[in-house]
């Protein structure tokens, strides 16, 4: 018997956190977690138009000078994101994490320079070693504060998911973390709202290199963002979040989408 054979009537994905395990569902189960998880109404809205009219009508959204700027970006004929689920072990398969495909969809190339100039940004304002500390610097203060602890004193270790923060962050309070990270950025390079910064997103040595002004030559390897379209683009491309589940388009409506190429660039900013 092939494997294509003996995994007919199953749902195949990979394991959560396991990308090399593959996963099996039973399609009932799979279905009843596809309607919990995004039927919330708090991360996610169904929407009524279907995803190839809803593709048509983005554009239609976005504020036309940008659209002028950073049309090149778009693909207007790729199709929508599509989201499928990783059951999760830990919940006993019965949650599961949401994930949203941008690598081929239309904004997938704005997605992703707009997110390494957002990387590029928040590394040259936070620098790792003035904001994140050493492994041995977090066992150190965790030896520390353990043996400071009354010894009858009752512990509760509670662990976060950091992948599920995603989800929880609502906008508004992304583009505020996102207009102070530039706001220092301007600050500490004394640049202004109107100040050109181009982004390398060539796979060498200068990759992801951030630097002011406009590259000389004109090549595909860099693209020059305005400092004041980032904030703009980063709303727009959130709240036209749109992604398709079969023939049912979904909106999301509160955090950055996971499988997003610009999301952990976002919360990365709202964390520091």
């Amino acid at each position: 018997m092939s494997a294509r054979s003996a995994l007919k009537g199953w749902v195949t994905l990979p394991a959560d956190h396991f990308p090399i395990v593959l996963h099996l569902s039973c399609p009932q189960h799979f279905h009843r977690l596809l309607t919990t998880v995004f039927n919330d109404g708090v991360v996610f809205q169904m929407m009524t138009s279907p995803p190839e009219v809803t593709k048509n009508q983005i554009l239609l959204q976005m504020p036309s000078d940008l659209h002028l700027k950073y049309r090149k970006l778009i693909d207007r004929k790729k199709p929508l994101p599509y989201a499928y689920l990783l059951p999760k072990a830990t919940k006993g398969y019965c949650g599961a994490r949401p994930i949203v495909a941008y690598s081929t969809s239309r904004n997938s190339r704005l997605s992703r320079r707009l997110a390494v100039a957002v990387t590029q940004i928040l590394s040259v304002t936070f620098p790792r070693q003035n904001v994140l500390p050493t492994v041995q610097h977090i066992l150190e203060l965790l030896w520390k504060t353990i043996t400071e602890i009354p010894m009858n004193l009752e512990l509760l270790i509670k662990q976060q998911d950091l992948a599920g923060f995603y989800n929880a962050v609502p906008h508004p309070r992304i583009l505020e973390a996102l207009h102070y990270t530039i706001s220092q950025y301007m600050q500490q390079q004394g640049l202004e709202w109107t100040s050109d910064i181009s982004v390398s997103i060539q796979n060498t040595d200068q990759l992801h290199s951030l630097f002011r002004g406009r590259w000389r030559r004109q090549a595909h390897r860099h693209v020059q963002f305005a400092l004041q379209d980032l904030i703009p683009l980063t709303r727009w491309l959130l709240s036209t979040s749109y992604f398709s589940i079969g023939q049912q388009t979904f909106r999301q409506i509160q955090g950055a989408s996971m499988g997003s190429q610009l999301a952990p660039a976002l919360c990365s900013a709202v964390a520091i």
